[in-house]
């Protein structure tokens, strides 16, 4: 008991340090880090060199390219410069702007993944098409589907630029018929044609309201999940009378109830069917999200394990739980950089110059490890 007095100021100061360490590592990763990702994320290519007939202003180099600048021009009402991304039907005369319009009646129907189209002003080889040739997507209206096809062709000015091709183009009129003559939906009935008709930034007045409301609706219906699910051990523990916490009661319920808040969220926005370009930004940063809160889960977890360790070494005396609230920072910092990283790659950030920010880290905590060793090292002589 006397040794136990003595060396309990030599475990505060311990402490301490081991707390100094941790805010410096700490420091030294995420200004590294941030460092990195801020100088990539300003970094802007350099400029091209001044020749304007080898340079497409319309950005229909690449196929992910021509897809995300036909559906924004959609998305702005400017039907005359969306034409400009469609390959005319050949032997027949169309009016592109016309079709580009019905296209946008059809977005709603458009079934994409803009991420997995190649950036590459080649492409990609796929099953099924010639060289050339990229499979963009799929339209479906009821039973009737057709494949949104890209094309590579030589435009006299730019050189080799995509094009959504002739044969998607003729498609269009025919599908977008089938969607005027099968009239509202049911929800469409129910929600005023005011909303339906106005648009702000793409969307319909009834889709903003609709994504707004969708937030605290995703939360109550989280929490009600969580009720539900928990109901039967609270009735089992009111008639036993017996004291315990469900899981939702715990330090897991909160990081758990977001989890499951995100998730119902994810599910009314593709309900809601927004344009596809928001639809593909917006679950990225929905995913990103989500990341976030599994490694605050984690964190969660690894918590309990930590405090379960060091409340039984202070019961048996043996000592080291500041080493293990050390280990219990550096593992927070651990999730924290994994969830930081994991974001950025979702975001389109290559995080190969951000993961070389590891040197860094790796420096840090070899400092740390060798400042761990002499505590340990005079722990043991205490």
């Amino acid at each position: 008991m006397l040794s136990q007095i003595k060396n309990r100021p030599v475990q505060g100061r311990l402490l301490k340090r081991n707390r100094a360490l941790a805010f410096g590592l700490a420091f030294s990763l995420f200004a590294g880090f941030s460092a990195i990702a801020t100088a990539q994320l300003r970094k802007s290519p350099p400029p091209p060199p001044a020749k304007a007939e080898s340079t497409d202003p319309l950005h229909r180099e690449t196929p992910r390219s021509v897809l995300e600048a036909f559906l924004r021009h959609e998305g702005r009402d400017d039907f005359a410069t969306a034409a400009r991304y469609l390959q005319a039907p050949s032997g027949q005369q169309a009016n592109l702007q016309e079709v580009a319009r019905e296209a946008q009646a059809l977005r709603g129907r458009f079934k994409s993944d803009i991420a997995l189209l190649s950036n590459e002003p080649n492409g990609a080889i796929e099953p099924g098409l010639t060289a050339g040739e990229v499979r963009a997507g799929l339209l479906q209206v009821g039973s009737a589907t057709a494949d949104v096809i890209l094309v590579r062709v030589n435009d006299p000015n730019y050189g080799k630029i995509w094009l959504v091709s002739n044969e998607t183009v003729a498609k269009i009129p025919g599908l977008y018929a089938q969607v005027q003559g099968q009239g509202p939906t049911a929800v469409e009935g129910i929600v005023p044609a005011t909303l339906r008709s106005h648009h702000l930034l793409g969307m319909s007045l009834a889709q903003w309201i609709g994504w707004i409301l969708s937030i605290p609706v995703s939360w109550f219906l989280a929490w009600l999940l969580a009720f539900l699910s928990s109901l039967p051990r609270r009735i089992w523990r009111a008639a036993r009378k017996v004291s315990f916490k469900t899981i939702w009661e715990t330090d897991l319920g909160l990081p758990l109830l977001c989890i499951l808040a995100i998730v119902v969220h994810g599910i009314f926005v593709y309900l809601l069917e927004p344009p596809l370009l928001y639809r593909e930004y917006y679950f990225r940063f929905l995913a990103a999200v989500l990341v976030t809160c599994l490694a605050w889960l984690v964190s969660r977890v690894a918590d309990l394990g930590f405090e379960h360790a060091v409340n039984r070494r202070r019961t048996t005396g043996r000592g080291g739980e500041s080493i293990l609230v050390l280990v219990q920072r550096v593992n927070r910092i651990t999730l924290l950089i994994i969830a930081f990283v994991a974001a950025l790659a979702l975001f389109g950030v290559n995080v190969k110059t951000t993961l070389a920010g590891l040197g860094i880290g790796g420096l840090a905590i070899a400092l740390v490890r060798r400042k761990l060793l002499r505590t340990l090292s005079a722990a043991c002589r205490c």
